[in-house]
């Protein structure tokens, strides 16, 4: 569901044009309404409905997860995403020795605050999974960056042809520097996230060794 029929452009893009897209969903995490619009239409079609054997309880739960996950990888969240789980986390360390991410799901003094405390762990998931192209080896990640780049100067040429404000990182000149730019990524945005996915699940440490590998090599690049 996630990036279902991306469009190649980011938000910035669809809101400074006006695109249909910003218009039906007023500005707000628009691309990943649109994808979650975009699937939830698919499964609504009997022939490609692969929830169709849910009761209508589970349906409705599966909708409303699926929601919050979605949205919660709008970039605008990342800092509340990684905030409130953070703070969880710090809190179950101080008190305990035991696994983290069991105490966390089953926290909550009742049904309601249990769903929505696991619903944080999902938001974090699915956006640490979503931006984890820096934690997995050099050969794959230098592929993603150079894929994800291309993106990104395709939208800045299209914004300068539409006389829009050419989006962070979309310039396609010499403003844009790849491995300083992969380097600001990592350290300011990925390496905090996958620091407390691994305080979560320690067996994930391998994570942690691919970024500071990836790290020197973008330095060294």
């Amino acid at each position: 569901m996630h990036d279902l029929y991306h469009p190649g452009q980011n938000n910035a893009y669809q809101i400074n044009s006006i695109s249909k897209h910003a218009l039906r969903y007023n500005d707000k995490s628009v691309l990943e309404n649109f994808h979650l619009y975009e699937s939830f239409k698919l499964l609504n079609n009997p022939k490609s409905n692969i929830l169709c054997k849910l009761q209508k309880e589970e349906n409705r739960i599966f909708r409303k997860r699926m929601i919050e996950c979605i949205l919660a990888t709008d970039m605008t969240n990342h800092f509340k995403v990684l905030a409130i789980l953070k703070s969880k986390v710090e809190n179950i360390k101080k008190q305990t020795n035991e696994s983290i991410i069991t105490l966390i799901i089953n926290q909550g003094e009742n049904a309601i605050l249990k769903f929505d405390i696991q619903q944080d762990i999902l938001n974090f998931l699915i956006h640490t999974a979503d931006i984890s192209n820096p934690a997995k080896e050099f050969v794959i990640c230098k592929q993603w960056a150079s894929l994800c780049m291309e993106e990104f100067f395709r939208q800045g040429d299209l914004e300068k042809a539409e006389s829009l404000p050419v989006s962070f990182l979309c310039d396609r000149g010499e403003t844009v520097n790849i491995p300083k730019a992969q380097i600001g990524f990592i350290k300011g945005i990925v390496s905090p996230i996958i620091n407390l996915l691994v305080d979560i699940i320690p067996e994930l440490t391998y994570f942690q060794k691919n970024i500071d590998k990836n790290l020197e090599e973008w330095e060294n690049y």
